[in-house]
């Protein structure tokens, strides 16, 4: 008895035979998808990400060391802060390590958006108590807002930056 090794596929099944040119033309699909999928991608991405600004991002980058200095300063003096928005009012509070007010600073505050510079402004806090610096004012869109402080007292600088959600 003989057997026909080419006829022994299941009877029903018609089979192309698999060929250089069938092959070849699987690689080409196969990386026609890939490209069209990253082509979307990439659309996507441009359409929807603003993206990020940092103005002198190379010398920032090289001052860096400076603001570590600065960071370490900071820590030295102790002196705690609360940002707040309440009601209209956008308060910092600054005391120093022993919990009392630190009068008679010059207190700024920059505000902005996390994900977009459209609204992004600096204005300066007065001094209404001790230790205590507001200004009234109005945020114009609900949602997440960065504050960051400055405050200069005498020869000494601090900051700190707070996440505020605008209800």
């Amino acid at each position: 008895m003989t057997t026909d090794i080419n006829n022994s596929a299941p009877k029903g099944t018609d089979k192309k035979p698999l060929t250089g040119r069938r092959v070849a033309l699987y690689i080409v699909l196969f990386f026609l998808t890939f490209i069209t999928v990253d082509m979307y991608f990439l659309y996507t991405a441009k359409r929807t990400h603003t993206g990020v600004k940092v103005d002198n991002a190379y010398e920032k980058g090289l001052a860096y060391n400076k603001v570590v200095d600065a960071a370490h300063t900071q820590e030295k003096l102790g002196w705690q802060s609360e940002i707040s928005y309440q009601t209209g009012r956008l308060v910092a509070t600054v005391t120093d390590k022993t919990g009392k007010g630190i009068s008679g600073a010059h207190v700024r505050a920059e505000i902005s958006r996390p994900l977009s510079g459209d609204f992004d402004r600096t204005v300066t806090l007065e001094e209404s108590q001790a230790g205590q610096y507001d200004l009234v004012t109005k945020f114009p869109a609900k949602g997440q807002w960065d504050v960051r402080i400055y405050v200069k007292w005498k020869e000494y600088s601090y900051q700190k930056r707070q996440r505020l959600i605008v209800r």
